[in-house]
C-alpha cells in the first residue's frame, strides 16, 4: 500500500513533482556554492547528479528532466568562465557539461526503466492472484520486468562510469561492504576481488586520513545525516589516490541505522591542480622576499616538500670551474630526521650523467625515479634504502640555456611519474633562474657602485694633490697647468662615462629582470583569479610593486643615461628632467621650447644638459627657488640655453667664488665652445645662460666620446 501511494502521488500530483525537482536542485546548488572556493570550474555540475537523482526517482522521468535542465543552466551560468554567461570558452568544461547531461539523462532513464519494470511487476503480481489461468503469461511479464531491471542496472552502472564514479553499500549491523565494479577499478583492484567487509575497506584507507574518515562515518550514524568526505588511499601498487564519498543513512523500520549507501569519485586530478597551484604560490612568495639563493633555498625546498607531500628535498649548484654539481641544502620536515642521507648528499660531487643529479645536468630536463633502490644509476642507494627513501624526482634550475643548479625531492613512497607536475617544475626552475640573475645583476650594481666611488675618491684625491702642488709651482709653467686641466677633464670623462654604465647596466640588465619576474606575477595573479582564491589579491599587490620597481630603475637609468643619439634627444633629456624635478621635489619645473632644436653632435648634447642639471641642482639645493623654467631655443648650429628661477640670486661676487658647481659648468661650456654667463631675472632670480655654436667648437675630445 505505501508503494502503491507513492505511485499514485508519481502519477496525480503534478505540482509536488516539480516542486521537488526545483527544491532538489536548489539544495544540490547551495552545496556546489558552499564548495566554490575549493573547486573552482573544477567539476561544475558535480552536486547536481544527486538532484537529478532524487528528481527522477522521487518524481519521475519529467521532473528527472527539468532538473538536469536547472542544474546545467546553473552550472553554467554560475561555475564556468566566464561566469555569469552562457558561453563555454574551455574544451575541458564542454566535456564536462557533456558528461553531466549524458550522465543526468542516463540515471534519469535508468530510474524510470526501473520504476516502470517495478510497476509493472507488482501489476502482474496481482493479476496472478487474481486469474490463476494466466500464469504462463505472469511468469513471461516477471521474467521481462527482470530483463529491464537488469538493463535499467546495467545503464546505472554506466552512468557512474562515465562520472568517473563507484557506488557502495554498507550493513551496519553486519558489516558488510558491496562495492560496484567501478569503485573496484579506482581502488586499483579487479572486479570481485573486494573482500566485502569494513576491515578491507580500512585496509586501502591512508593512515594520516582515517581519523577523519572514522569521524564523518560516526557523525553520519548519530545525527542520520549525509556522508561527504575527502581521503587517501593507498592502492596494491603503491599509487597513492585522493577519493570523494557521498553517502546516506537508511533507516530500518523502528528508526535506527540500518544501511548506507552513496557514491565514490576519484577527485587526484584535482587535488594535484590545486597543489601544483599552492607551489606556484608559495614559491613566488618566497622569491618575492628573499635576497639570496642561499637564503631562500630552505624555503624553496620547504614549501614543495609540505604542498606536495614530499618529505626531503636538496639543493645542488654547477661548480662551472670543476665541472661538478655541490650540494648547498638539504631540508627535511623532521629536522633530524634522514640524518646519514643528509650528511651523504653534502659530501658527494656529481658529474654529468652520474646520478639523479647528473642525469638531470646532461639532460637539461626534469628527471622521474619512482624507486631510487631499484636504480641503477643512483651512487646514493644505499643511503636511501637505509633511510627508507623511494619515490624520487629533479629539476633543472636554468637561465636562458645554461643550467646554474639542480634541485630534487625524495619520498618513502614509491610514486610513478606525473608529467604535468614535472612541467611546473620545470617552470618554477626558470623562474628561480630568473632569480638568480637578479642577484647577481644587484651584486653587479653594488660592486660597480663600490668601483665607482673608490675610483671618484681616488681622482679626487689626485686632483686635490694635484693642485696643491700647482699652487707651490709658478703659475707661468703652461706645463703643469695642462696637466691640472687634463686631469680635470679626466675626471668628469671617468664620472660620464662609469654614470652611463651604470645607467646602461640598470635598463638591460635589472629592469629586463624585473620585467620578467613582473610577467611572470602577472601569470600567476590570471591563475588565483580565474580559480577566485585569495590570494589573488597578494598576487597582484606583487605585480603592482614590480611595476613601480621597473618606473623607479627607468628613472635612474634616464638621469645617468640622459641624452640619446637621436638628433632631438636634448629637448626629451630636458623634459625628462623637468618632469623628474617636479615628481621628486615638488617643485613646478618646465621646459620652454617653441620650436623643435636637433643637434646631431651628441657630445655636445650631453654637455649641454649636464650644464641644465647643474644649474637646477644649484636653484633647487642654494637658491631655494619655488619654481623653475628651462628654455631651449635656436637652430642645429646655433643653440642657447636658459634655466631661471625666482629664488634670492646669486651674489654679485659669485664667479669669484670657489664654487665646485660654478667651475664644472664654466669647464663644461669651454669643452664644447659655449659661453656660459650668469646673471638675474627681472623678478630677483638667478639667470644662467649658455650659447653654443657649432662652429666654434674645438676639437677636444668629451666624455661622450
Amino acid at each position: 500500500m505505501k508503494k502503491a501511494s507513492i505511485f499514485a502521488l508519481r502519477e496525480r500530483a503534478l505540482f509536488p513533482r516539480y516542486a521537488l525537482a526545483i527544491g532538489s536542485v536548489a539544495a544540490a546548488f547551495a552545496v556546489r556554492l558552499a564548495l566554490d572556493p575549493l573547486l573552482g570550474d573544477y567539476q561544475p555540475a558535480a552536486t547536481f547528479y544527486l538532484a537529478v537523482l532524487v528528481s527522477a526517482w522521487y518524481g519521475g522521468l519529467r521532473p528527472g528532466l527539468v532538473s538536469l535542465a536547472l542544474g546545467l543552466l546553473l552550472a553554467d551560468w554560475f561555475f564556468v568562465p566566464p561566469r555569469h554567461s552562457l558561453v563555454i570558452s574551455l574544451p575541458q568544461h564542454w566535456v564536462a557539461l557533456t558528461t553531466f547531461l549524458v550522465v543526468g539523462c542516463a540515471i534519469t532513464y535508468a530510474i524510470e526503466s526501473l520504476q516502470r519494470a517495478r510497476r509493472r511487476a507488482e501489476q502482474t503480481g496481482q493479476d496472478a492472484l487474481q486469474k490463476q489461468q494466466t500464469l504462463e503469461q505472469e511468469i513471461q511479464e516477471r521474467n521481462r520486468a527482470q530483463d529491464a531491471l537488469r538493463e535499467s542496472e546495467t545503464r546505472l552502472q554506466f552512468a557512474l562510469a562515465a562520472g568517473h564514479m563507484g557506488a557502495w553499500q554498507w550493513d551496519v549491523s553486519t558489516h558488510q561492504v558491496s562495492w560496484s565494479p567501478g569503485l573496484e577499478e579506482i581502488h586499483g583492484l579487479k572486479p570481485g576481488t573486494f573482500g566485502g567487509r569494513f576491515d578491507d575497506f580500512k585496509r586501502d584507507m591512508h593512515p594520516d586520513d582515517a581519523e577523519s574518515v572514522f569521524a564523518a562515518i560516526e557523525t553520519a550514524l548519530k545525527t542520520q545525516g549525509d556522508y561527504c568526505v575527502a581521503y587517501r588511499i593507498r592502492r596494491p601498487d603503491g599509487a597513492i589516490r585522493w577519493l570523494e564519498a557521498f553517502g546516506r543513512i537508511i533507516a530500518s523500520r523502528n528508526g535506527e541505522p540500518e544501511k548506507m549507501v552513496g557514491v565514490c569519485m576519484d577527485i587526484t586530478e584535482r587535488k594535484r591542480a590545486e597543489s601544483r597551484l599552492a607551489i606556484q604560490y608559495a614559491v613566488t612568495l618566497v622569491l618575492a622576499g628573499g635576497k639570496t639563493l642561499r637564503e631562500a633555498a630552505p624555503h624553496i625546498l620547504q614549501a614543495v616538500c609540505e604542498t606536495a607531500d614530499w618529505k626531503l628535498g636538496a639543493i645542488w649548484e654547477v661548480d662551472a670551474d670543476a665541472q661538478t654539481l655541490r650540494c648547498v641544502e638539504v631540508w627535511s620536515r623532521v629536522p633530524d630526521e634522514y640524518a646519514e642521507f643528509k650528511a651523504a648528499c653534502r659530501r658527494f660531487t656529481f658529474e654529468r650523467g652520474i646520478g639523479l643529479p647528473g642525469r638531470v645536468w646532461s639532460k637539461g630536463a626534469p628527471a622521474w625515479i619512482p624507486d631510487v633502490t631499484e636504480d641503477g644509476n643512483f651512487p646514493r642507494a644505499p643511503f636511501a634504502a637505509k633511510a627508507g627513501l623511494h619515490g624520487a624526482f629533479g629539476f633543472p634550475v636554468k637561465l636562458e640555456h645554461v643550467t646554474l643548479g639542480i634541485i630534487e625531492f625524495f619520498s618513502p613512497q614509491i610514486r610513478e611519474p606525473d608529467q604535468e607536475f614535472l612541467e611546473m617544475m620545470t617552470v618554477l626552475g626558470s623562474q628561480i633562474g630568473l632569480f638568480i640573475q637578479r642577484e647577481r645583476a644587484e651584486s653587479a650594481l653594488r660592486e660597480a657602485k663600490e668601483q665607482l666611488e673608490a675610483r671618484v675618491r681616488q681622482r679626487t684625491e689626485e686632483l686635490v694633490q694635484t693642485n696643491r702642488s700647482l699652487e707651490a709651482i709658478n703659475r707661468a709653467m703652461e706645463g703643469e697647468i695642462s696637466e691640472r686641466k687634463k686631469l680635470e677633464r679626466e675626471l668628469l670623462e671617468i664620472t660620464d662615462r662609469e654614470q652611463r654604465r651604470v645607467g646602461q647596466d640598470l635598463h638591460d640588465g635589472l629592469s629586463q629582470l624585473l620585467r620578467g619576474i613582473a610577467y611572470l606575477s602577472h601569470v600567476l595573479q590570471e591563475s588565483l583569479a580565474r580559480r577566485a582564491l585569495p590570494e589573488a589579491q597578494d598576487a597582484t599587490r606583487i605585480t603592482q610593486l614590480l611595476k613601480e620597481a621597473i618606473e623607479q630603475a627607468h628613472s635612474i637609468a634616464r638621469g645617468l643615461s640622459p641624452v640619446r643619439m637621436e638628433t632631438d634627444g636634448l629637448t626629451v633629456a630636458l623634459s625628462e628632467l623637468a618632469a623628474r624635478v617636479e615628481s621628486v621635489y615638488r617643485v613646478p619645473c618646465s621646459l620652454e621650447s617653441p620650436f623643435p632644436v636637433l643637434i646631431q653632435d651628441n657630445a655636445a648634447a650631453i654637455e649641454l644638459y649636464r650644464i641644465a642639471q647643474e644649474a637646477v641642482s644649484n636653484a633647487l639645493q642654494h637658491g631655494q627657488a619655488s619654481r623653475i623654467v628651462i628654455a631651449l631655443s635656436g637652430s642645429e648650429r646655433i643653440v642657447k640655453l636658459a634655466v631661471e628661477d625666482n629664488g634670492p640670486g646669486l651674489p654679485a661676487d659669485a664667479e669669484q667664488r670657489n664654487g665646485m658647481g660654478l667651475k664644472i659648468m664654466n669647464y663644461r661650456a669651454r669643452m664644447i665652445g659655449a659661453v656660459l654667463n650668469f646673471g638675474r631675472t627681472p623678478g630677483g632670480g638667478t639667470r644662467v645662460l649658455c650659447s653654443w655654436r657649432s662652429e666654434r667648437r674645438k676639437p677636444v675630445e668629451s666624455p661622450a666620446s
